[in-house]
């Protein structure tokens, strides 16, 4: 626990600051601020962060730290002045604000200080003659500055990012003790932010040399989503939730499905029922994707989509088995690739199996006949499809206008990568067709069960007869 430097002025009548921080660490802070806390006081730090995670009021406890100085059993930082890179000035003003609450309780705070308003500088006084100062973020008022550096959300600074944290490195060199500290959001695939966190490349790996990096989405901050973040979640566009609240990097590319053409609403439809399956085995990896349909000659109504996590192969099997007993399904689909070969060969005796080979030209065609027949009407969804729902609406339309499926992180620990998305488009070719002429490999047991010979894509005998 960081503990008052010896040599920072008290003040008459002041609460004990020790017990003051106690109560802060242990009570106020979630085990997301102690830890980047904990960070900043061991060295510099990168946090990309959700928003509404409290990474403003931490940025303010910690300059409030670093200005009183603080020493504890591994670090010692002398008492020097703070300056905050904010976005904006309300941003600056609300920084201040924050750090003049701090200084209140203990006794730290002189009093109200003249500000200049051009550039947005805000300023807050310390008993020790120590300033921590929050500015519109502008790479120009780092010149001639001495003392740690906080960027307050690189990502939309006024300033080129780069030069910002150029000049920032540049400041801080100086004392070994003084601290770089850079917050953000995500920002478009591509950019600075990006790289800075993401890219693998030696420049980088290079620049991030010497930085603990922290990665917090809502998920990780809030395990369980309060209602006002519900609330958010359901307001906001998807690209701005990705962004903002989950950290991913967005293309910026418009969605490949209209959310208003995405109802879910159950409805009765005579057919075959049909599960089609994009096996996932890893659980910081892709989850399996499951779509289970009834599917009528020029019809198909999803009733339920699943997505497991981290689910070993045997027990998927089983489970397979399990869902197609109960559901009364006529055929199952499942990706061969990724290790769904072994999982076709011990499901093979037991269902109406179609193997599925997956290359991303014929998954972008049938997105695209699957996004014309959902507008069509042809495709419909009921309440227990709402997995699939937000795959599809995670799908964006890439520079090339084909299909980008970016990795999104989930409260399960792994990432989305629309796995039941991907499910539905093995549906896709034999949705209105009696026959279907697509080259795939039909196995298994049971009845409608054929071989698939031929470069035309024909079936050697009869069509599929689960329709």
């Amino acid at each position: 626990m960081p503990i008052r430097n010896k040599n920072s002025n008290s003040h008459p009548g002041s609460l004990s600051f020790a017990e003051y921080h106690k109560t802060l660490y242990e009570r106020v802070m979630k085990p997301h601020q102690r830890d980047w806390l904990d960070s900043i006081l061991a060295g510099d730090t990168m946090i990309l962060g959700a928003r509404q995670i409290g990474k403003s009021w931490l940025v303010a406890y910690a300059a409030v730290l670093l200005a009183l100085g603080t020493r504890g059993e591994n670090v010692r930082i002398p008492a020097q002045d703070v300056l905050v890179i904010s976005a904006d000035q309300k941003r600056a003003m609300n920084i201040i604000k924050e750090v003049n609450t701090h200084l209140r309780k203990i006794k730290q705070y002189v009093g109200d200080v003249s500000h200049k308003t051009q550039g947005g500088l805000q300023t807050a006084v310390l008993h020790n003659n120590r300033k921590i100062q929050s500015v519109s973020g502008r790479s120009l008022s780092l010149q001639g500055f001495t003392g740690h550096v906080i960027i307050d959300e690189l990502a939309i600074t006024q300033s080129d990012p780069d030069e910002l944290f150029a000049q920032a490195l540049a400041v801080t060199s100086s004392k070994e003790f003084l601290r770089i500290v850079v917050c953000t959001n995500a920002d478009r695939r591509g950019s600075f932010v990006d790289d800075l966190f993401n890219n693998e490349n030696d420049e980088w790996l290079t620049r991030r040399e010497g930085f603990k990096i922290s990665k917090i989405n809502i998920h990780d901050a809030h395990p369980k989503l309060t209602a006002r973040l519900m609330k958010v979640q359901k307001a906001v566009s998807s690209p701005k939730w990705k962004q903002y609240y989950l950290n991913e990097f967005i293309s910026g590319q418009a969605g490949f499905f209209d959310p208003a053409t995405i109802q879910l609403k159950d409805q009765e439809l005579e057919g075959s029922t049909w599960i089609s399956v994009d096996p996932g085995f890893s659980a910081t990896g892709n989850p399996t994707g499951i779509v289970i349909a009834r599917v009528s000659p020029s019809q198909c109504h999803v009733i339920a989509s699943e997505r497991w996590w981290a689910v070993p192969e045997l027990e998927q099997v089983e489970r397979l088995k399990k869902l197609y007993k109960e559901y009364g399904a006529n055929r199952m689909i499942l990706d061969a690739g990724a290790g769904g070969n072994l999982m076709c060969q011990k499901l093979v005796r037991e269902v109406n199996l179609t193997k599925y080979n997956v290359n991303r030209n014929k998954t972008n065609a049938y997105f695209l006949k699957a996004k014309s027949l959902i507008e069509d009407g042809v495709i419909t969804f009921g309440s227990g499809a709402r997995s699939l729902r937000e795959d599809l609406l995670d799908i964006e339309i890439g520079k090339s206008g084909d299909y980008l499926a970016p990795q999104i992180p989930d409260a399960s620990g792994g990432k989305r990568h629309a796995d039941c998305a991907f499910a539905l488009t093995y549906i896709i070719p034999d949705i209105g067709n009696r026959q279907s002429t697509r080259p795939m490999e039909i196995l298994g047991s049971g009845r409608g069960i054929y071989d698939h010979v031929g470069e035309s894509g024909k079936w050697a005998n009869k069509p599929f007869s689960g329709l």
